[in-house]
């Protein structure tokens, strides 16, 4: 049966709950306060007052099962009120990515991996991995079952963690823009092309640093918006030309950061920060939008930003890193 077609004035009222939600978000001066807390129990008292459950006196793994939990709540709730699930879904997909990975690593090292999967995907972790291990795949979709497999056997068969990852990779981007053209949305098609414009850049840049085979980049690169894929290999290939070719887009400041670091060998740091803020750059656009699926959609990569933002300076912290130096790891904010 066809669908009805989805209309800016569908998302009226979860834009308004948007935009009562958005002043809590993690701006730099809270940041700001966190990083210079004295104890991480003041700090943790910030997140509070931006509406984080209580993470006093918890060690890393509890931290991060409640920021999961807070992250569950968020996405079930939005879930409820858009128009089509497929939206809010594509923020569950990564975890449903993350969880394969760690079953098929766990099981390839014969241990168990329970403790790292993630509850904030589609699929109920507990039941997922009782699946892996009987080898079903009722109620996934195909091409989530497929990559799961695939991606279990090249391991067994070569070794080699990284081709297993690239398989699932791609798989995830696959379902990404699958779920966004059945999300009937512009903006979060547009949203995951730029996410996929990242880790095309990422990958580019780690095979020139590492003066790896420029022909592992057919198993990963993946079609996106900002570069044709043969151009991409072409500048790996030829070791030059990288920053050009991004020049007219969002990740222009990302490429020629990364082409400097592929040439000088030096930190990634500051490329990968930029690759994440033109992403948030894409997703600013959504301020100027008095209702619609764009204010959702960025409101929702906005928590997902907030949440790293809260490990990078808790971790920090805990690390005994000086404030400047968290402060350079810590993306541009959406607020």
């Amino acid at each position: 049966m066809k669908k009805t077609a989805i209309k800016d004035t569908d998302y009226l009222y979860i834009t308004s709950l948007v935009r009562a939600k958005e002043p809590a978000l993690l701006t730099d001066a809270a940041r700001d306060r966190m990083i210079e807390a004295r104890t991480d129990d003041e700090a943790a008292r910030v997140l509070e007052e931006c509406g984080f459950p209580d993470m006093s006196e918890l060690d890393p793994l509890r931290m991060e099962s409640r920021l999961s939990a807070y992250l569950d709540d968020i996405l079930a709730d939005f879930v409820r009120y858009v128009p089509r699930r497929e939206l809010v879904e594509v923020f569950r997909l990564k975890y449903d990515y993350h969880n394969a990975k760690v079953l098929i690593k766990a099981q390839a090292a014969n241990v168990g991996g329970d403790p790292l999967l993630s509850g904030s995907g589609r699929f109920d972790p507990e039941a997922l991995a009782e699946q892996f291990y009987q080898g079903g795949s009722s109620g996934l979709p195909k091409v989530y079952a497929d990559a799961l497999w695939a991606a279990r056997d090249e391991l067994s068969r070569t070794k080699d963690a990284q081709r297993a990852d690239f398989i699932l990779d791609r798989a995830y981007f696959a379902e990404m823009l699958d779920l966004a053209e059945q999300a009937e949305s512009s903006f979060l098609t547009g949203y995951c092309a730029a996410l996929i414009d990242s880790a095309n850049l990422r990958a580019a840049v780690r095979v020139m640093m590492m003066a790896l085979d420029p022909a592992l980049l057919t198993d990963v690169l993946v079609s996106g918006r900002a570069v044709q894929l043969n151009a991409i290999a072409a500048a790996v290939r030829s070791g030059e030309g990288l920053a050009e070719l991004y020049g007219g887009s969002l990740f222009a400041k990302a490429a020629a950061a990364g082409a400097e670091a592929a040439r000088s060998g030096g930190s990634l740091t500051l490329f990968e920060k930029l690759c994440d803020n033109a992403v948030t750059d894409y997703l600013q656009s959504a301020k100027r939008v008095s209702f619609g699926d764009g204010p959702v959609i960025a409101f929702l990569a906005a928590v997902e930003a907030e949440i790293t933002s809260v490990r990078i300076i808790m971790n920090g912290r805990a690390a005994g890193l000086e404030p400047e130096r968290i402060r350079e790891r810590l993306r541009d904010s959406y607020v």
